[in-house]
């Protein structure tokens, strides 16, 4: 970009300069046909018979009018017989007259002129000399529009040096910003398949002494029940309380697994208002202690249809109604929803304690949790549920006053 900008300004440059040589050339050409045409007029005076002409008012009318600067006749000796000017006093001609050339441009106040010098001879053959200098207003005009456009040219073209710079910077900008970017997401996809692999292969060595133990329980269960009374309720009680733990352990398990094979949906078109009471119904019914100081409002309108795999996504929308009843000690979660060129946004808002701005880039990193049990999976496998549907998470949130999650899906059957 700048070589260009370099090498048109060098192509401006030469090109005014050789206009401007083209224009002083015709400016030649019309001067010398003007010295032509004066010289056969006095001539024709001096040898014409009858009264004389009276040069000098004839000077002082030619220099007065026109672009004549100064009009002199001058003897082969370089005597000046006759002169006129349009500025008082000045004649700028040579004594040695025949040192002058025909045709040259020579500086005056106004600027740059041309000089004439016309040879003749009067009625006695006496070698005289009309020289006169000629100022070309249309010569100066074309030059002073040629350096204007000249100076504009250079203008537009340090703009648009200075835009192709500046754009060349953002698009260089842009293209690192998207490098690292992906660079990002290339380290993220390779830590999550070795946590993926890594939860796989405790996941696959969990799972079978706990089926073992799952069983082993019930089967421990089903003798208690014949015992008598008092063994009977002391041992139920610690019975139940291992069904329990061996629950959540198959419940984490189950979470663990969904990093380590792919989701192969089974979409149905399913009614969102319908489906998001019963997600908030089976939450409440599982943290009741807060019932009492927590408010839900469901404002999904009636007619929202979205084509998903309920399985799945009741996972990722659980967990997040999850989170903001944990984040909301006292106040309201309310879900929301609306539907737009094709698009279906789901939002679920809290009015919680809010995430830190130092955390809210790494609330989608794997095992990473700001709670002091969290084991950092929930958001993690909503946004794999989400975007397995072609769809995105957002998540927008301020300390100390809660924190909105945006689920953006498409309303196409299949996608």
């Amino acid at each position: 970009m700048i070589i260009f900008i370099v090498a048109l300004s060098f192509y401006s440059y030469f090109s005014r300069q050789k206009t401007y040589k083209e224009l002083e050339n015709l400016s030649a050409k019309h001067c010398l046909s003007l010295g032509d045409f004066l010289k056969l007029s006095l001539e024709s005076s001096y040898r014409s018979p009858g009264e004389r002409v009276d040069f000098q008012h004839l000077l002082d009318l030619l220099t007065e009018a026109g672009d004549l600067i100064y009009m002199a006749l001058l003897n082969k000796k370089g005597n000046v017989l006759l002169w006129s000017s349009k500025y008082e006093g000045y004649l700028p001609i040579e004594k040695n007259v025949e040192s002058l050339k025909k045709f040259e441009f020579v500086e005056s106040p106004i600027g740059k002129i041309v000089q004439v010098k016309v040879p003749f001879f009067d009625e006695k053959n006496n070698q005289l000399y009309l020289i006169f200098g000629y100022a070309h207003s249309i010569l100066k005009t074309i030059y002073r529009r040629s350096e204007i456009n000249s100076i504009l040219l250079a203008l537009v073209l340090i703009f648009l040096g200075g835009a192709g710079l500046f754009f060349n910077y953002k698009l260089q900008e842009r293209y690192y910003k998207k490098e690292r970017e992906l660079k990002e997401e290339k380290l993220k996809r390779e830590r999550y398949e070795e946590l993926a692999l890594l939860s796989a292969g405790v996941a696959h060595e969990v799972k079978n002494p706990l089926n073992s133990i799952s069983m082993s329980v019930q089967m421990l269960k089903r003798r208690v029940e014949n015992s008598n009374d008092r063994l009977k309720n002391d041992c139920m009680r610690y019975i139940n309380i291992m069904t329990n733990e061996v629950q959540k352990m198959s419940e984490t398990i189950e979470k663990f697994s969904v990093f380590t094979k792919s989701i192969n949906l089974n979409r149905n078109r399913i009614n969102l208002k319908d489906f998001i009471k019963d997600l908030i119904k089976q939450n409440i019914e599982k943290i009741d202690k807060k019932l009492n100081s927590i408010r839900f409002e469901n404002l999904i309108p009636p007619d929202i249809y979205i084509n998903v795999d309920p399985f799945y996504v009741s996972q990722a929308i659980s967990n997040l109604i999850r989170n903001s009843i944990e984040a909301t000690r006292e106040g309201l979660v309310s879900i929301s929803a609306n539907e737009k060129d094709g698009k279906i946004k789901i939002e679920i808002k809290d009015t919680g304690e809010g995430i830190k701005p130092e955390e809210i880039e790494r609330v989608f990193d794997l095992f990473y949790s700001s709670k002091e049990k969290g084991m950092g999976l929930g958001l993690p496998i909503a946004k794999k549920i989400i975007e397995a549907h072609n769809g995105k998470i957002d998540i927008k949130s301020k300390e100390g006053e809660g924190t909105t999650v945006t689920i953006t899906l498409s309303t196409k059957k299949e996608v």
